[in-house]
């Protein structure tokens, strides 16, 4: 693990000053000076204090190009108003070893806006806003160029407002590609999840913090801690050692004997991110917590075991309400990018590594009901390969018909339409080399749009061929497997079996992508070809059918959650 402890002292007037807003129109300011430390979490989707596993990331996955606070005041969070924004210098941030669940801290003695008795000032603090967020001449938070709040007073809940951006737009800066990562306050719990009053656990996102009359006596008093999370969520797929074939590294071999397919082998080529969230909020949403965690009669799936530091009583929240989670947000697919069978494979940026740590996907956050656990409204994973029957030297093409799983050359395809078609004995048939693979004898692609025909009955394949069912055409081998859903929580902690519909209280949570999770998935075996080309992606619940790729999924730190996937 990776801890800092920097103390920087900045307020007004000092070299390295955080900023020193105007006075808001209509508002007096009186400053005092806090102390607050800045903390940026490696773990926040672990499961149980036992379980915990942590793994700090890539070093630009916690970089800091720049850091804001933005100060609040009320008697509790819900109704705290904003007061001001400072802009921080992250010029002394600086990084060595620790045991704790963070990688950095930076501490700051600074001005800060005074409050009367009896109201509370709280701190949000926010990392490499990338322009989304910035600090106005007058003190003001900006979101894209705007007042966050309008023009007047605003509580947080502004900022869990609707953002329709891109994952990219959250981890990349002019000048910093993949190393700017968007990190807000994170949710935490007073209670664990072990906790025997955890119906009562209150969830709090901004930090109170105390305010001093000097900066000396902020100076000599312990740093209220502020932890923050990155925004988005992290993917990555490898291949588990021991099942690949031959020393590329990312060919697999069919192992069942008892299987058609026994011996196949399936060249691995390339993985991308599927059913990806259009939209975010800037902070993390929790609203329902205190229902969550009654759902489980022992250790809550919902919160962690472990407090997030030693000395701090504030626990992990390892769920989240997205900006689409139910009925009542307007759910649809058209809050979704989705790869579907109207996609060009041409089109997509496929991730091609299979190393864990280089090769990764970063998305938004996509979390939902039981009632949207459905496979066209969860986040997957789409793998392209290309496939091999073992009585093929090489890779060909080949065909599958009725169903039935079979694997046809295309000899053997050529002779099965001419026996299921009367008038076809004598007839010359040929795959049209300008054929796409994919289905056929369907009402939107005929037989004939496959095969050409020349000789007696040459129209017959114009009209559907009922004999042959749907007929799979896998050109050139190619195969799509999109059956890797991302799993949040396992089975230990939300089992289902088929014969039972979803229930919030034990399915809630069972898949989706929370912020600040890092999801490996494993390609631990294959079993067969997917399809021919990508599918559509079904209105179905995630748990209705078994496809041809088995996956296991590992949430750590960042938070890490594994996933084996058979193929």
């Amino acid at each position: 693990m990776l801890a800092m402890a920097l103390f920087f002292a900045a307020c007004a007037g000092d070299d390295g000053n955080p900023g020193d807003p105007a006075e808001k129109p209509g508002q007096q300011v009186v400053d005092g000076y806090v102390k607050v430390a800045i903390n940026m979490p490696t773990s926040s989707g672990l499961t149980r204090a036992d379980d915990h596993r942590y793994d700090d990331g890539e070093s630009n996955e916690y970089k800091v190009n720049e850091a804001l606070i933005a100060f609040f005041g009320g008697t509790e969070e819900a109704n705290a108003t904003f007061l001001k924004a400072y802009q921080l210098d992250v010029s002394g941030w600086t990084v060595d070893d620790g045991d704790e669940q963070i990688t950095r801290t930076a501490s700051y003695v600074m001005e800060a806006p005074a409050v009367p008795n009896g109201v509370s000032l709280y701190a949000l603090a926010v990392v490499n806003a990338n322009g989304i967020l910035t600090v106005g001449d007058d003190g003001m938070l900006m979101r894209d160029g705007s007042p966050v709040f309008g023009e007047g007073a605003g509580t947080i809940e502004a900022l869990r407002a609707r953002v329709e951006k891109t994952a990219d737009a959250f981890i990349s800066a002019s000048g910093n590609d993949n190393s700017s990562f968007f990190m807000t306050n994170a949710p935490l719990s007073d209670k664990s999840g072990s906790d025997s009053q955890r119906s009562s656990a209150a969830a709090s996102t901004l930090v109170k913090v105390k305010v001093y009359d000097t900066k000396e006596a902020a100076g000599a008093e312990e740093a209220d801690p502020i932890f923050v999370e990155r925004l988005v969520g992290k993917v990555s797929v490898s291949i588990a050692k021991g099942i690949t074939a031959g020393d590329s590294g990312n060919t697999v071999e069919v192992e069942n004997p008892g299987s058609i397919y026994n011996g196949d082998r399936v060249v691995l080529e390339g993985w991308v991110l599927n059913v990806t969230n259009k939209s975010t909020r800037l902070v993390r949403d929790v609203g329902g917590l205190n229902e969550w965690v009654q759902y489980d009669s022992g250790d809550s799936r919902f919160l962690a075991g472990s407090a997030v530091k030693r000395d701090v009583g504030r626990y992990r929240i390892f769920w989240a309400v997205d900006c689409n989670y139910s009925d009542s947000d307007g759910h649809g697919e058209s809050d979704f990018d989705i790869y579907d069978n109207a996609t060009d494979p041409s089109d997509i940026d496929w991730n091609t590594s299979w190393e864990e740590k280089t090769n990764v996907a970063y998305c938004l956050e996509n979390t939902f009901d039981t009632k949207h656990q459905n496979k066209n409204e969860t986040t997957s994973v789409l793998i392209k390969g290309r496939y091999n029957r073992s009585k093929d030297a090489v890779v060909k093409s080949f065909f599958i018909v009725k169903n039935n799983g079979v694997l046809l050359s295309e000899e053997e395809f050529v002779e099965t339409v001419k026996a299921a078609v009367a008038g076809l004995e004598d007839a010359e048939i040929r795959v049209n080399s300008e054929a796409a693979g994919g289905y056929y004898n369907t009402d939107g692609r005929k037989l004939s749009d496959l095969l050409t025909v020349t000789g007696a009955n040459a129209g017959a394949l114009t009209k559907v061929v009922p004999e042959l069912g749907t007929v799979k055409y896998y050109k050139d081998g190619e195969t799509y497997y999109c059956t890797a859903l991302v799993r949040h929580f396992d089975n230990g902690e939300t089992p289902w079996d088929n014969s039972e519909s979803y229930t919030d209280e034990k399915h809630l949570g069972r898949y989706g992508v929370v912020r600040n999770t890092w999801y490996q998935l494993t390609v631990n075996s294959v079993s067969g070809p997917g399809e021919p080309e990508i599918p559509d992606v079904p209105d179905e619940p995630d748990d209705t059918t078994e496809g041809y790729i088995k996956v296991s999924v590992d949430v750590l730190s960042w938070a890490l959650r594994t996933q084996e996937v058979d193929l």
